[in-house]
């Protein structure tokens, strides 16, 4: 991959995999890379460090993690490809990021930190997968312009994890 010199990693030795640490690129679409030195890249860590006006995002098949803070106010950000291999999106990933319009969910996502969207005043409509089994408390509090909301019935939801919503709610069972 050509830009895979602009991103930090770190080994998972429990996972024997890499963890994207940072991106140190100025490029205003980044993807990101499936492999570092042959071996499999399956995270964003925590606290990543990024350039904050990036505006799209892909994530490539493989991932299974978005880190706490990964993309925190990241100010630019209005797109995010998640490949269907990501289960977790962790705390306050994407909080703040007002101007994050497209994101998709995938399939296999099982779970939504605290705050993972807060103030993702840009979203407008979310369909969430039906095996979500959990949003914790406040992962999409003030997405005020949020007009809908697709979910499961038997997912379950945090407190104030929708605080500001006054959409609609569109079933998938």
């Amino acid at each position: 991959m050509k830009n895979k010199n602009l991103f930090d990693f770190e080994f998972d030795k429990d996972e024997k995999c890499w963890s994207v640490m940072a991106y140190i690129g100025r490029s205003k679409e980044v993807i990101f890379p499936a492999f570092h030195k042959d071996i499999p890249v399956k995270k964003i860590g925590d606290e990543f460090i990024c350039y904050m006006k990036i505006k799209r995002v892909t994530i490539p098949e493989g991932y299974t993690y978005i880190g706490a803070w990964a993309f925190y106010i990241c100010i630019g950000l209005t797109e995010v490809k998640l490949p269907e291999s990501l289960t977790s999106i962790g705390l306050n990933a994407f909080g703040g990021c007002k101007r994050l319009t497209e994101i998709n969910f995938p399939k296999g996502l099982t779970s939504i930190e605290e705050r993972a969207f807060l103030g993702c005043t840009g979203l407008k409509s979310i369909i969430l997968p039906e095996n979500l089994t959990y949003i914790e408390e406040a992962a999409f509090s003030g997405c005020t312009n949020l007009e809908t909301i697709t979910l499961s019935r038997k997912t379950r939801i945090g407190d104030k994890a929708f605080e500001g919503f006054k959409g609609q709610f569109i079933y998938l069972d």
